[in-house]
């Protein structure tokens, strides 16, 4: 299986869709507005937790319900200035790295093209080092959110703008757990 089938076959399950993309974008972003401000802890999760209440929070997100797990790792950082400078640090030092795509070592003249097209795309991509330091946020919540806009280049579809959405956002249905 060629590098080129393999990247398609990896978009069409992500998309679901082995049909090309509609041929007219979606003007403005998808995610729907709300009326009052998201992203609020209604409750801190820290506020008398207890080695029991922590337990369960950690055996919920190996149950594959991370949504607590997260929201104590916000409340947390919020909370804990220290705990916020760290991770911090941490983005900072990765998103610093220096980074390349490069084709196998075995990659026939395909492969190094498309090797070199993908890097042509990821160095084009707008405000890469902020896409990576919103997906670093996985580091603490389990997962990172970011809403993708795609826009239609010489006849492929490239990322326009990333947009961060919070993690509380974000719920995973009970049956979808493992």
């Amino acid at each position: 299986m060629s590098i080129k089938s393999r990247f398609t076959a990896v978009l069409s399950a992500i998309t679901g869709s082995t049909e090309p993309a509609p041929k007219a974008p979606r003007k403005g972003e998808q995610t729907a507005q709300l009326a009052k401000a998201r992203g609020t802890i209604g409750e801190h999760p820290s506020k008398g937790l207890t080695p029991q209440k922590l337990h369960q929070i950690l055996e919920g997100a190996e149950d594959g319900d991370i949504t607590a797990q997260s929201e104590l790792f916000a409340d947390m950082e919020e909370k804990d200035g220290h705990i916020f400078a760290e991770m911090s640090k941490r983005k900072r030092a990765l998103t610093g790295l220096d980074w390349r795509v490069s084709a196998p070592k075995n990659a026939d003249e395909a492969g190094r093209q498309l090797a070199e097209e993908v890097a042509g795309w990821l160095y084009g991509l707008p405000d890469f080092e902020a896409l990576l330091f919103d997906l670093l946020d996985a580091l603490g919540h389990g997962f990172a959110a970011v809403e993708i806009s795609w826009q239609q280049v010489d006849g492929l579809w490239l990322p326009a703008k990333f947009i961060h959405r919070p993690q509380g956002w974000f719920h995973r249905p009970s049956a979808c757990r493992q």
